[in-house]
């Protein structure tokens, strides 16, 4: 069993079968041959901002995978959840739009998890039954059934030719674990073989999910579609096998920053230990942000070198860390300058040796005010 590639404190955790989706777009990029493009599109105008996540499995219709080469187009449509006869009504209303637009479809796929035991059941209906749910229909012209009633509700020879025309062009597509699909399509990609650890391997993997993910997101709440073709995607390939090697296997600090969401609305980050410490040093609300973030960072860290069995490097940051804290309050102490924020600023600025860059260094003594610490717990003020 592969390790699930989950970004670190993203956001998109939460995301559930968008992040699947995310993951099949990936799986698809390895596909990618010179002149071929693959693009990830927003149905109707969505944005992610209006759409709750805990309802964004229900919303899975609205997002599409276009795959191109030679002026020919596979639309891929990915669900994760349970296809009912609605679901695949939707799916194939969609499609129907598709297909008569100026795009040239070659392949259509239907894409879902095994797990869900769900039945190819697309053209469940007849074409002639299917005409009749769109021409009963009661909806606007918002909805995708009004456009296709608009479009074909009085001409049922287009129709048939269009429902026809998906039909001899579509499959339906079940895999049983996605990541393990995207860790065996990589291999050569990322040099599976080439490197020491194979923790690099998978943290190359993960780099490129999160650069894809951010990516998208970000389009979607444009309005625009995100498209990667195969001379940008060799290009972020070889980004991150120069970024990510067996002496730095971390990504570097402004490819997780632009991913890494925090919102301090949420209670688990506004009721934790370090968000309060924090808010003792008197910062406004975007430094302490900042300084959750280095906090995240250093977790990425942490978590990674745990994982290539160098736990000693992670105990030389942390005591490293403590012991400057412990010298930092000493000193204001007696100077009888000691504040929160003298502390907390004191602390940061001493040399850490063992830290690699200057985030991992600030991200540790926010990490280490966390309520789980013991011997090395920090206080910017006591409690």
């Amino acid at each position: 069993m592969y390790p699930a590639f989950e970004p670190d404190k993203s956001g998109i955790n939460s995301l559930g079968g968008f992040s699947y989706q995310i993951r099949v777009f990936v799986y698809y990029l390895s596909k990618l041959e010179e002149g071929m493009q693959l693009e990830f599109e927003a149905y109707d105008d969505v944005s992610l901002t209006k759409i709750n996540s805990d309802n964004l499995d229900s919303n899975e219709e609205k997002f599409k995978t276009i795959l191109t080469k030679n002026h020919t187009t596979s639309a891929i449509q990915v669900k994760r959840t349970t296809i009912n006869d609605e679901t695949a009504q939707q799916v194939l209303l969609n499609w129907i739009l598709l297909e008569g637009s100026d795009v040239k479809v070659s392949k259509y796929v239907l894409l879902t998890e095994e797990s869900y035991g769900n039945e190819d059941n697309i053209f469940k209906l007849s074409c002639e039954d299917f005409f009749e749910l769109v021409t009963s229909t009661t909806k606007s012209v918002r909805a995708t059934i009004g456009k296709v009633k608009k479009l074909y509700g009085h001409n049922y020879r287009d129709f048939q030719e269009r429902y026809e025309s998906i039909k001899r062009k579509y499959s339906f597509k079940t895999v049983k674990d996605i990541d393990e699909e995207i860790a065996g399509v990589y291999s050569i990609l990322f040099r599976r073989a080439g490197v020491i650890n194979e923790i690099i391997y998978f943290q190359r993997i993960k780099a490129l999910l999160e650069k894809v993910t951010s990516n998208i997101i970000e389009s979607v709440n444009k309005k625009d579609s995100y498209v990667m073709t195969h001379g940008d995607f060799m290009k972020l390939i070889e980004h991150i096998s120069n970024e990510i090697k067996d002496n730095n296997p971390i990504m570097d600090y402004i490819s997780f920053k632009r991913l890494c969401s925090i919102d301090t609305s949420n209670l688990t980050i506004a009721n934790s230990r370090e968000f309060k410490q924090l808010e003792l040093c008197d910062l406004p609300l975007p430094l302490i942000e900042q300084h959750l973030v280095y906090c995240f960072y250093y977790e990425h860290f942490r978590l990674t070198y745990s994982e290539m069995n160098k736990v000693i490097k992670v105990e030389n940051v942390e005591e490293t860390a403590f012991e400057n804290y412990t010298i930092v309050k000493h000193t204001l102490e007696r100077m009888k300058t000691d504040t929160p924020f003298d502390r907390l600023e004191g602390t940061k600025n001493k040399v850490n040796s063992y830290a690699d860059n200057e985030q991992i260094k600030y991200g540790v003594v926010i990490y280490l005010t966390k309520d789980e610490m013991e011997d090395r717990q920090i206080s910017w003020k006591e409690e």
